[in-house]
């Protein structure tokens, strides 16, 4: 069972993820490097829903950090919300194409409040919730019920089971002591979700 087989899922504690085909560029603030172009493949993912709405949000989180996603809803097609930090003459120079994305995306917003959005799920999640226009129907938040949120991570799980069946005939006197070995092997799949607490979290 892989992230393509299941439509979406839904948490008690509020998080909903939905399974995406999306072109992804992975970055990690602690491990920057010099490369200045981002680097996309195509990967089938579980993203956890933030706000659907006009323009849709999703969350993307794996050991490197988070990776917010946008999706309007008149398109099929996700793209990732850009934003990257690397070296460049030895100093650190922050990509915000992210902001340029949204200019586009809500083509009637301010120039000073694109500027004054960050990359995290508090900014973000309020700027696509006033630009969606939060309370009405056409907008729809998810927020979880913990103060500080971990994540979840999706894994298959697969094995083999094997029994054996040993009879010892002892209830005919012609064929006494003649036994049969009935051995039979069996595989097994399943969905490994483990929940990533958010204790060593820097908040």
């Amino acid at each position: 069972l892989m992230p393509k087989d299941v439509a979406s899922i839904r948490f008690s504690n509020g998080d909903k993820y939905v399974t995406s085909t999306v072109n992804i560029s992975r970055h990690n603030d602690a491990k920057l490097t010099e490369e200045n172009k981002a680097s996309y493949t195509e990967e089938t993912l579980f993203l956890r829903t933030i706000i659907e709405g006009i323009v849709s949000l999703y969350e993307y989180v794996d050991n490197d950090g988070s990776i917010y996603i946008a999706k309007p809803n008149n398109d099929n097609q996700l793209q990732q919300l850009q934003y990257r930090r690397y070296y460049q003459d030895g100093n650190v120079v922050t990509d915000n194409t992210f902001k340029n994305q949204l200019a586009k995306l809500f083509s009637g917003t301010s120039t000073s409040d694109i500027r004054n959005v960050r990359y995290n799920d508090k900014s973000l999640t309020k700027f696509f919730g006033i630009n969606n226009g939060e309370g009405q129907t056409s907008s729809l938040t998810y927020k979880a019920n913990e103060k500080k949120k971990g994540y979840f991570t999706f894994g298959v799980v697969a094995g083999a089971t094997n029994s054996t069946l040993d009879i010892q005939n002892t209830s005919n006197s012609y064929q006494k002591g003649e036994s049969y070995d009935l051995s039979n092997v069996g595989f097994r799949v399943g969905v490994d979700v483990s929940y990533h607490f958010p204790f060593s979290n820097n908040l």
